[in-house]
């Protein structure tokens, strides 16, 4: 998502469970409240509440940049689990977001329904950013959330089959992370007199073979 034009008709808005990132402008700014202008919401009622739900905004570059920023009084942000790396002049209702690096991976296909068919499974044609094992946006979702049609909260933004919670509690953002892998099981080593021992122990198994 790069910009929203209400055209000065909208009064609320809102984002949940998106992941927004790496976007750039004149402004340097990816989601913006102003009272006029070319981007974010208008309201007619002059205040400036809006939903923000299990939503990642990341990585803006340009002058000044910062991911979220207000510019008229009263901007609140309702909603809660998200993750905001920066913000200027936002009032957030209920728990404030995580603000480290979300460590997001480049824009791939990682799967999903194709856009050729809504819905329809297969390689997939919409593209995705996949979490690192080691985000902080992993399990760290709102888990009471339900994703509008044509998808249930089953699934993340690549539909049927990749399921919308693998671990403790979703993930931010429109991506579910892989389950992190079983845990691994060290192999003890042998110090320099059990490897003598062993080597003396195949060796008389080997000449007891021999004289048989």
């Amino acid at each position: 998502m790069s910009a929203f034009n209400s055209g000065g008709d909208s009064k609320y808005g809102g984002l949940t469970n998106s992941t927004i990132t790496n976007n750039a402008g004149a402004s340097g700014v990816a989601v913006t409240e102003m009272t006029d202008g070319p981007l974010g919401w208008k309201y007619e009622s002059g205040t400036g509440a809006f939903l923000l739900n299990s939503t990642i905004i990341a990585n803006t570059t340009g002058a000044g940049a910062v991911d979220l920023r207000c510019t008229i009084d009263g901007c609140t942000a309702n909603g809660s689990n998200n993750l905001v790396e920066s913000t200027d002049g936002v009032t957030f209702s209920s728990s404030l977001p995580i603000t480290s690096d979300p460590q997001l991976g480049a824009l791939a296909n990682n799967g999903g329904f194709s856009t050729g068919a809504t819905g329809a499974t297969g390689t997939g044609t919409i593209r995705t950013h996949a979490l690192a094992q080691s985000s902080p946006a992993i399990d760290n979702g709102n888990p009471t959330l339900l994703d509008g049609p044509p998808f249930s909260g089953e699934f993340d933004q690549r539909g049927k089959g990749h399921l919308r919670t693998l671990g403790a509690a979703p993930d931010i953002g429109a991506y579910e992370g892989v389950a992190p892998p079983g845990a691994t099981v060290a192999v003890p080593t042998l110090g320099p007199m059990a490897l003598g021992l062993l080597s003396a122990l195949l060796g008389f198994v080997g000449w007891h073979r021999r004289k048989r």
